[in-house]
């Protein structure tokens, strides 16, 4: 075992201490307690076995003073009978502790992966949507499911360590207390098997590194690939696309295989060592100094359970230092979506009906796209449309009224006040945002339009569909707002998908309502049908259209042309 992995798991406990201290005490009080029991019932197997095979012998063998002492403090006699019956309870009272440890170390186990998952979901909760939008979203979920599942049994792997290293030494005092010659000698091979274990541990670690990294190639390149499977497999390419998304694949086998090779070889390494050491044991101990075998067949049962517990506690540290990437790649994403926090200085809350107006305001994205000195007036009702091009600056328009962006220069007002000053979280909970993708979940038509809100009844997201006119379709169906839609929505049409998604935005009952290429992807038919009805709305509140399609300047009460990041107003 080298210096890297003692620091590598040095530093797995410290990530432990740090956040679940109490959980970290209980499992090491646990396990000193199993450990004690443990000294106690193999102090106890050589008197045993000496008084089972010869009486008065027995009464010369290492622990009988101490036993007979003990055994008069409460006021039994040291017979064979009260022996073994005392070496039962103790090892019913191990097994005991060791039963309640394990169900404690597992429950811990999964309630910590549910606490770290948590805490992700906070961090990309309180993200800044630039920093976010940076993030490849199949390793967010790799790193939300693997990885986090990973660091959480990586406590587990500690609790192991910290009961084979406590029983590691309780073997080590009992055969220093039987024969110290032979221990010393035993002790000179145990520090042999960690000379052998060093070249495992290094080839875990390797492993450790690449494993993590192939499950998130393949995660992210599996949520891409899949996306887009349709399409390569009406061209005949799908074969082309898997073939590609095997690459990522063959990587995570081959970390794989090099990590079981590691598992492997220490094992055999270690096999080897406890093999040496029973024939030098034998030779010394019984044909050079003639020990009784008793005392010998002893000495080898603790060499037995010091090499299982060597074993085990090498295999433990080479599992530490195969998941302690994990942890540091752990801490690492979750600062980094901390080091982004979102920009959200304002208390003021927002009072409807407010003007929203632009004033100079310029924002370029990295790659100097966005919008420059745009100047503008929105009301609290009517529709107001932006309309041009792609990557003309539309979107980062309304990013930046949703609070995604802070402008470089200028200001947006709402009712007259500086947007920075207001609460985005409140800002927020009066608008109502479609896109051009209608992001729906694998879950029933109640639910996505409710948007998973409680406060939401079955009135109000009827009143949605009603609005978004798609009651008619979501009453025929059987189940009506208990149909599951599939995921994204796969068991609809797109306009239906469509309407599903505004009948979402109106169901939190909007002051504002922004609509981001709604109708991009449909027929001119179902886009004529969702215009009329979104023109009905913008009525009663503030609708903001995204869009390069013509048709929805028909009905827009103002049109703003959008180019290279210029905005000037249509007539």
């Amino acid at each position: 075992m080298d210096i890297k992995a003692v620091k590598e798991f040095s530093s797995s406990w410290g990530f432990f201490w740090n956040r679940y201290r109490k959980r970290m005490l209980a499992a090491i009080g646990a396990s000193l307690l199993l450990s004690v029991l443990e000294m106690f019932s193999v102090s106890l197997i050589l008197p045993l076995f000496s008084m089972g095979f010869d009486a008065q012998a027995a009464i010369q063998v290492p622990f009988m003073d101490e036993l007979r002492a003990l055994m008069g403090y409460f006021s039994l006699d040291l017979k064979i009978d009260v022996l073994f019956f005392t070496f039962m309870a103790i090892w019913i009272g191990k097994s005991v502790v060791s039963l309640f440890l394990s169900i404690f170390v597992n429950n811990s186990t999964i309630l910590i992966a549910k606490d770290l998952r948590n805490n992700v979901i906070l961090s990309i909760r309180d993200a800044s949507w630039r920093y976010f939008n940076t993030q490849k979203r199949g390793e967010i979920v790799n790193w939300m499911t693997q990885e986090i599942d990973r660091c959480g049994g990586v406590f587990s792997v500690i609790q192991t360590v910290i009961v084979s290293l406590f029983l590691f030494v309780v073997y080590i005092l009992v055969g220093v207390s039987v024969n110290f010659e032979i221990m010393l000698a035993l002790v000179g091979l145990a520090a042999l098997g960690f000379v052998l274990a060093r070249p495992m541990f290094a080839m875990a670690r390797r492993a450790g590194a690449g494993e993590l990294e192939g499950l998130k190639d393949i995660a992210s390149d599996l949520l891409q690939g899949i996306s887009g499977l349709k399409a390569f497999k009406a061209m005949g390419r799908e074969r082309d696309l898997l073939r590609a998304l095997s690459e990522a694949n063959d990587s995570f086998v081959g970390a794989s295989k090099l990590k079981v090779r590691a598992q492997i070889f220490l094992g055999f390494s270690q096999e080897m060592v406890f093999a040496g050491a029973v024939i030098a044991a034998f030779v010394v101990a019984y044909q050079m100094l003639d020990y009784p075998l008793v005392e010998i067949g002893f000495m080898g049962f603790v060499l037995l359970k010091i090499n299982t517990h060597l074993t085990n506690l090498l295999k433990k540290f080479q599992a530490v230092s195969t998941q302690n990437y994990g942890i540091r790649k752990y801490q690492e994403r979750i600062s980094g979506f901390l080091a982004h926090p979102e920009n959200t200085p304002g208390h003021s809350d927002y009072i409807y009906p407010s003007t929203i107006a632009f004033k100079d305001v310029s924002y370029n994205h990295a790659e100097n796209s966005g919008v420059n000195d745009v100047s503008l007036e929105l009301s609290p009702t009517g529709m107001t449309l932006f309309l041009g091009p792609s990557g003309s600056g539309k979107t980062t328009l309304v990013d930046l009224l949703s609070g995604f962006y802070k402008p470089d220069s200028g200001v947006v007002l709402i009712g007259g006040e500086d947007f920075q000053n207001i609460n985005f979280r409140h800002w927020r909970s009066s608008i109502g945002y479609v896109t051009q993708t209608s992001s729906l979940l694998d879950d029933t038509i109640r639910s996505n339009v409710a948007a998973f809100n409680k406060d939401v009844s079955d009135e109000d997201v009827w009143q949605a569909l009603r609005q978004a006119g798609a009651e008619k379709f979501v009453s025929a169906l059987p189940q009506q707002l208990d149909t599951s839609i599939g995921e994204d929505g796969s068991q609809l049409s797109g306009g239906e998908k469509q309407r599903l998604a505004i009948a979402r935005a109106l169901a939190q009952r909007p002051n504002l309502l922004i609509l981001d290429e709604p109708t991009a992807a449909l027929d001119t038919q179902v886009e004529a049908e969702i215009i009329e009805t979104i023109a009905a709305l913008s009525k009663d509140i503030c609708v903001i259209v995204v869009s390069h399609q013509p048709a929805w300047a028909g009905v827009a009460d103002r049109v703003y042309e959008v180019e290279a990041g210029r905005v000037s107003l249509r007539g």
